[in-house]
């Protein structure tokens, strides 16, 4: 009797390790190791540079923004005006500029109209993660904006992004490129 009972724990034994197994492989296969108990982690991007400037009152922000255009176009960037597409999809009526423009290296640029009277813009710059920092051109960019447009830089920094990022970041440029490029042939079309 007593060899009777010690195969029935056996298999008993044999069945919840099996059933634990399971379990650890279910749950292994479900949930995904990166997500919290209250669900997934949310993907973020951060620039690769950031910074602010103000100008001189008396310089013409409007002869600046198309230097900045030109000096973007001339690196290789498509540029489309902001503060115009706003205005023409009725997001805004203010006359906030602003540029954003993208390039073949999957780069994006933000320029926009701070806010405040403390800075006239905020820059940032991001690239397809992992990021891989553009020190030439981020250096030159600040130049341009420093030397060039002769406007005060404050609060540059900069950051990464992890490789793991990279798909959420293809996803939001795809559509940010979706969208320049239909105002940016919507322009050509218009030109005489």
């Amino acid at each position: 009797m007593k060899q009777q009972g010690s195969m029935y724990e056996f298999v008993a034994l044999g069945l919840s390790l099996a059933f634990v197994a399971f379990m650890i492989w279910f749950y292994c296969h479900t949930i995904n190791l990166n997500d919290s108990v209250d669900g997934p982690r949310p993907v973020t991007i951060v620039p690769d540079l950031v910074f602010f400037y103000k100008c001189a009152p008396s310089n013409d922000m409007m002869a600046d923004d198309l230097k900045i255009d030109l000096f973007l176009q001339k690196n290789g960037f498509t540029v489309q005006d902001t503060g115009e597409i706003d205005r023409e999809l009725g997001i805004s009526e203010d006359d906030l500029q602003g540029i954003f423009a993208i390039d073949a290296q999957k780069r994006m640029i933000n320029i926009t109209d701070a806010p405040n009277d403390a800075v006239d813009h905020d820059v940032s710059l991001q690239s397809e993660p992992p990021t891989i920092h553009a020190t030439k051109f981020e250096h030159d960019f600040q130049a341009f904006i420093s030397d060039g447009l002769k406007c005060h830089i404050s609060d540059l920094s900069t950051d990464n992004n992890p490789a793991s990022s990279k798909g959420f970041y293809d996803r939001m440029f795809q559509a940010d490129a979706t969208n320049i490029w239909e105002f940016h042939l919507r322009d050509l079309s218009r030109k005489p």
